[in-house]
């Protein structure tokens, strides 16, 4: 026996985007990019002093092309800013 229907027609599940997903992607990166740097900075000044990826600066060590240094050695300290 079949199973009785409970609407009239068929309902969306809400599962499809009717965004392009690249250009979705391309938007939560550039988002990323600008909200990690400003909290960076702010954690920055609220004398927290968070890690800073940059790159190596030593050309020798291909293997390493980033490296991660504290804010305050490549900032220096933000006691000192005006603002």
């Amino acid at each position: 026996m079949g199973k009785k229907r409970t609407r009239k027609m068929l309902k969306s599940k809400g599962i499809h985007s009717s965004v392009n997903h690249s250009v979705a992607t391309a938007v939560r990166a550039e988002q990323k990019k600008s909200n990690g740097l400003n909290n960076l900075v702010s954690c920055w000044r609220d004398l927290k002093n968070p890690w800073v990826t940059i790159q190596n600066p030593n050309k020798e060590q291909t293997n390493r092309r980033f490296i991660k240094v504290r804010a305050n050695d490549y900032f220096g300290s933000p006691k000192f800013v005006k603002e």
